[in-house]
């Protein structure tokens, strides 16, 4: 089982401690247009040698057709993911602080340092580990109510003229995806990879 970063942002981090986020969407690099006939699954690509004789490549997985194929840079289900989150070292206190634990990171924060982007955390200071157990691919829209909870989002709304009583989660994890990724990428409705984890370290 091979093990690979991601990264949340910490109200998604708190989710995932909460037991409220199970599912995360990622996009799919480089898009495939619609008429690829894509397939998911493992793959062998095709490999050349120096005397022009090819081969099948590593097994790896993700979207493949007949011409050329996307890698899944999560892996398949059965890998591990572990979480990138904000934190913060103390080397007087020998200790890591993470964002996502509001009384210590308001402890932190008496101290007057600096949080370290979830980006450059080494694996080392990692807390939380992720197991897939499903990876499928899907357009951004096609989004049920019940995967949009799952994604740990609060119900909202993208119009102002529509009441409190229509909020959904579907409306509420599209607007934490333009928060994220910008209306453009929603607006374009791109293919992503759903990523249907559990969180081990429960």
């Amino acid at each position: 089982m091979k093990e690979r970063p991601i990264l949340f942002q910490t109200d998604m981090v708190q989710a995932i401690l909460d037991g409220r986020k199970r599912i995360t969407r990622r996009i799919v690099k480089p898009q495939p247009d619609d008429d690829d006939n894509m397939v998911l699954g493992m793959y062998h690509p095709i490999m050349v040698d120096r005397l022009g004789e090819e081969y099948p490549g590593p097994e790896r997985f993700g979207l493949s057709n007949e011409y050329y194929s996307i890698p899944c840079p999560y892996g398949p289900p059965g890998d591990g993911l572990w979480v990138r989150e904000t934190w913060a070292w103390r080397m007087d206190k020998s200790r890591i602080y993470y964002r996502a634990d509001e009384n210590f990171a308001a402890e932190f924060n008496r101290l007057d340092d600096k949080w370290r982007p979830s980006i450059f955390m080494p694996k080392h200071a990692c807390r939380l580990r992720l197991k897939l157990c499903e990876v499928r691919v899907e357009r951004l829209w096609d989004i049920t109510e019940e995967d949009a909870k799952a994604e740990g989002v609060v119900p909202g709304m993208l119009l102002e003229e529509i009441t409190d009583e229509d909020a959904t989660y579907r409306e509420g994890f599209f607007l934490k995806w333009i928060s994220i990724n910008g209306y453009d990428s929603y607006k374009s409705n791109p293919y992503v990879w759903v990523l249907k984890f559990i969180y081990e370290n429960n």
